[in-house]
């Protein structure tokens, strides 16, 4: 059991911890939380979920499990929503965003490695199938809401265009229509998903390799050396 503890579970909030260490070292300012944040919602979550969705065994989820636990999400979110709304006094947008955070747990950074590590990837189809039901529904409907709240005062077709180039948004869709044009899409989703991967791994070689000295383009150079985007 404790083998567990130090190979599966440990070595998860480990990141955590290293990230808190290094913000209290002022290694990572709040501009740079932000930009990886950023980079992180608009890149590598996108990845993420072409690849959940993209290879999500539709056919082996427990359609009944999956509807009575996003019952409780609604619940949850609902709670959420009007209790930071009305209690709290927060705007919508945030409102909305306390109630998204309330509705999911951290199944994609969390549940699914540390299961993955401790029951191998063919035990974890139901949290995949969460986790693929979240992307599709939940998150995909919140960043609708929040663009139509965001644009109400613009024409309608500026609030579809706004929502349709929202990244997490439309890689969702991707990842669902693999489901059903399989063959055209996977090459293109998992060379994707790939170069993402590499990327940010490179970026952050590169990052703590790098000196002060050394000029933008010398970095654009390395990175550009770890990755092989064909």
């Amino acid at each position: 059991m404790l083998s567990y503890l130090f190979e599966a579970v440990l070595p998860i909030f480990a990141i955590g911890a290293l990230g808190y260490f290094f913000g209290k070292k002022n290694i990572f300012d709040n501009r740079s939380a932000f930009a990886i944040n950023k980079f992180v919602m608009l890149a590598s979550v996108p990845a993420l979920c072409i690849h959940f969705l993209a290879k999500a065994p539709i056919k082996d989820f427990d359609l009944r499990l999956l509807g009575g636990y996003l019952l409780s999400e609604i619940v949850m979110y609902t709670a959420g929503f009007f209790l930071a709304k009305i209690v709290f006094n927060k705007s919508t947008i945030e409102a909305l965003l306390i109630g998204l955070a309330v509705a999911l747990t951290n199944h994609v950074l969390f549940v699914l490695p540390i299961a993955q590590e401790i029951f191998g990837d063919g035990k974890v189809t139901t949290i995949i199938s969460i986790i693929s039901m979240d992307g599709l529904l939940l998150f995909s409907v919140t960043i609708i809401v929040m663009d139509s709240i965001t644009n109400k005062r613009e024409t309608i077709v500026y609030t579809l265009k706004k929502i349709a180039i929202n990244p997490p948004f439309y890689w969702n869709c991707i990842g669902f229509l693999y489901q059903f044009e399989q063959d055209r899409t996977l090459q293109w989703c998992a060379g994707f998903s790939r170069s993402v991967r590499k990327f940010c791994f490179a970026s952050f070689t590169v990052f703590f390799r790098s000196n002060t000295k050394q000029s933008k383009v010398g970095r654009i150079q390395q990175i550009s050396g770890f990755i092989d985007f064909n």
